[in-house]
């Protein structure tokens, strides 16, 4: 597989690390650490050093994973790196960064990956159905009028990302990593909020509906199995049940224990 940059094209993942696309894991991890060094070793440090170091850090994070590894290799060898679309993100599309930087990657590759490439990337007007964010870093993108439904946002790195004017539906944004994430007159219908911390987010305007009234609810749902999923509802709710009654059990157990221990004592 060649790792040659179509004209026009951002550079790979391998062409940041300057190693070959056969390379081991170690020559990987050695040549981002080589990398890193010298570019924190300038004196003139300046905005385009932190976007290399940014790049230098997500190639190593995507090629050090043998899964996310194995997608990008089939998404450079399948779409041979054709000359992307310009314009608005879509599916087709090469994926924009907010200073205009383009990512090599359509919004379809991406996904695939994970989403561990969208930081600081330009998404707007886009519906998102049944995407799993989970654990992924979005710190800095804009989703700005988007719709997400039954999507996940689990430990989700959110900071400084902007979701105003989006609407979300029956997803879950649970225990993300927030700080100055702005979704302000956003809507969250039917959606487990867990563990989000408000008070580090600009959340003016934002409406939030019961799943059941159309009331705005002023607890967040309880997260179920994967939003939208019946199934995995009755999953949890089964698992909650056996935990509940293993817990009532190990009381009754342990009052028993107490009550003959007692018994003997007094004897």
């Amino acid at each position: 597989m060649s790792q040659n940059s179509a004209p026009g094209c951002s550079p790979t993942l391998y062409e940041v690390l300057g190693v070959s696309s056969d390379a081991t894991r170690p020559e990987i991890v050695a040549a981002a650490r080589s990398l890193v060094q010298e570019l924190q070793s300038d004196r003139l440090a300046s905005c385009d050093t932190e976007h290399r170091l940014q790049m230098i850090r997500d190639a190593q994070e995507i090629l050090s994973n043998p899964t996310r590894r194995r997608n990008y290799d089939r998404i450079l060898s399948s779409a041979a790196r054709p000359a992307p679309e310009i314009g608005e993100a879509g599916p087709g599309r090469e994926v924009m960064r907010r200073d205009g930087s383009g990512t090599g990657l359509t919004l379809r590759q991406h996904l695939r990956l994970g989403g561990a490439l969208l930081r600081r990337c330009w998404l707007e007007d886009i519906v998102f159905e049944g995407v799993d964010f989970s654990r992924s870093d979005l710190s800095g993108a804009a989703f700005d009028r988007c719709d997400f439904i039954n999507c996940v946002f689990r430990k989700t790195v959110l900071k400084h990302a902007s979701f105003t004017s989006c609407v979300f539906c029956d997803s879950a944004v649970i225990d993300p990593v927030v700080g100055h994430t702005d979704f302000s007159h956003s809507k969250f219908v039917r959606c487990n909020l867990r563990i989000l911390d408000w008070s580090r987010c600009r959340k003016h305007g934002v409406q939030r509906w019961d799943s059941n009234s159309g009331d705005i609810c002023r607890t967040p749902a309880r997260y179920k199995g994967h939003p939208g999923s019946s199934a995995a509802d009755s999953v949890q709710r089964l698992r909650d049940t056996a935990w509940a009654v293993g817990v009532l059990m190990t009381l009754l157990v342990g009052l028993v224990l107490v009550v003959e221990l007692v018994s003997r004592v007094d004897v």
